[in-house]
């Protein structure tokens, strides 16, 4: 698997848990609810901007 490859693939499970995560924040008595949503919602931004870094060296990585 090459670096790009291994990359996506992390990150790729990064997002899974990051969603699941925003999921539990809001039922959880997690306070301030709206502030740690917008937090995880920061960090996936964050991953999604690397993400299309890697799939504009490999397009066929994004196609899914």
């Amino acid at each position: 698997m090459s670096p790009l490859e291994e990359i996506d693939r992390l990150l790729t499970e990064v997002v899974e848990r990051l969603n699941a995560a925003s999921e539990l924040v809001i039922d959880a008595p997690l306070e301030p609810t709206g502030e740690n949503a917008r937090k995880l919602s920061s960090a996936l931004a964050q991953v999604f901007e690397v993400q299309i870094l890697v799939y504009k060296l490999r397009p066929d990585l994004g196609e899914s």
